[in-house]
C-alpha cells in the first residue's frame, strides 16, 4: 500500500510538472524581423523673417507688418491660434490648412500709445501642429511724439 501512495504521489507531482512546462512562454530560437516605423512627417514653417523693425513710430497711430512663411514639410500645417502679447498688437492669421509648398501670411498691426514714448518690442505666438509648435515672432521699433 506504501508503494502503491508513493507511486500515485510521484505520478501526480510529475503530471503537474509536465503541465507547468506545457504552459510556460516558449522561447522561438527563429529570428525575428524588426519593422523599423517610419518618424512622423510634421509640416515646418520657414519664414522669410521672425522680426520686423518698424524703425520711428508716430504716436498715436497704427503700423501693419505681414510675416511670410511658406510650409517646407510633407504633411499640411493648420495654425491654431495666433496672438500678440497685449492688446495694442492685433493679428490675423489664416486658420485653413496650408499644404505642402505653399505659402501663407500672418498679419499684425500695432497701435502705439497716444502717451507712450520710446523703445517698445512686441511678441506674435503663432500654436500650429508644426514641427514647432510654438513660433515667436517679434515686432520693434520706436514711439515718437506727434509733431
Amino acid at each position: 500500500m506504501k508503494h502503491f501512495i508513493i507511486v500515485v504521489t510521484v505520478l501526480f507531482f510529475s503530471c503537474i510538472n509536465l503541465q507547468a512546462q506545457s504552459t510556460s512562454p516558449k522561447t522561438d530560437t527563429a529570428k525575428t524581423t524588426t519593422v523599423a516605423k517610419k518618424p512622423a512627417v510634421k509640416p515646418t514653417m520657414k519664414f522669410v523673417s521672425e522680426s520686423h523693425d518698424f524703425g520711428n513710430v508716430t504716436a498715436d497711430s497704427n503700423v501693419t507688418h505681414t510675416f511670410k512663411f511658406k510650409n517646407t514639410g510633407k504633411t499640411p500645417i493648420t495654425i491654431f491660434s495666433a496672438k500678440g502679447s497685449c492688446g495694442c498688437t492685433q493679428v490675423v492669421a489664416d486658420t485653413k490648412p496650408i499644404k505642402p509648398g505653399e505659402t501663407s501670411l500672418i498679419t499684425v498691426t500695432y497701435h502705439a500709445s497716444a502717451s507712450g514714448e520710446g523703445k517698445f518690442t512686441k511678441l506674435i505666438t503663432v500654436l500650429s501642429n508644426a514641427d514647432v509648435k510654438i513660433k515667436k515672432l517679434s515686432i520693434h521699433g520706436n514711439i515718437v511724439p506727434k509733431k
